[in-house]
């Protein structure tokens, strides 16, 4: 039986919040870690892009938090059409450059979907105002062991074995995942000054990177 592709089509788009919850590890956790992180950089009003901003939940709770200079990026029309409004949403299969400096990079669960990731990485990089920070949460390439700890995350969510195996199948060619440090060579290779790893579960780590001071102990 041939299966269909994963699209974030409208199935996808009018599923996601139940999606999100039931398959992505710390899903809220790094929402909210985001919304700390930004709040630390003590700026009065940070320009700020969500990059896959989806239905917009991360969006949502920037402006609860009171960020309003927000704005969200998506290649599906259809996530767009069910997003959070409250911010200049945009459609588009590259990033915004044009709409720039921006003083927050956010790109959580969304680079493994684009196949021209050191591209990407590269515009986002030319677009970070000075002293900006990019968050980016990605799933990273994983031996068999770290991925059947993922898959229980997902049995304990309610996951199905046959949802899980399908799933698997209709990702494939459509997510692809890199080790770490590729994540880590390649964010230092493009001059971010510091790269560090703030929050993983599993197969799923979420890195802060910017022109940021190092404390040393």
């Amino acid at each position: 039986m041939t299966v269909k592709k994963w699209e974030f089509d409208q199935a996808a788009a009018e599923n996601f919040a139940a999606i999100a919850r039931r398959e992505i590890p710390d899903y809220q956790r790094v929402i909210d870690l985001t919304i700390n992180i930004i709040r630390k950089l003590g700026l009065a009003n940070p320009k700020i892009i969500d990059v896959g901003s989806a239905i917009g939940t991360t969006l949502q709770a920037l402006y609860a938090a009171g960020f309003r200079n927000l704005y969200g990026v998506d290649s599906s029309a259809e996530m767009l059409a069910r997003s959070f409004d409250k911010a200049t949403l945009l459609q588009s299969n590259t990033f915004p450059e044009d709409h720039g400096p921006y003083d927050v990079i956010i790109a959580n669960w969304v680079l493994h979907f684009i196949p021209e990731r050191e591209t990407y990485l590269q515009a986002i990089r030319r677009s970070l105002a000075p002293g900006g920070v990019l968050i980016l949460t990605e799933k990273v390439a994983a031996g068999e062991l770290a991925n059947e700890l993922y898959y229980d995350f997902k049995r304990a969510n309610g996951v199905s074995e046959a949802e899980i195996a399908i799933k698997k199948q209709r990702l494939q060619g459509v997510l692809t995942t890199l080790p770490l440090e590729w994540y880590l060579v390649q964010l230092r290779e493009l001059g971010f000054r510091a790269v560090e790893v703030v929050n993983a579960n599993t197969v799923f780590v979420t890195l802060l990177a910017g022109a940021l001071h190092v404390e040393h102990d």
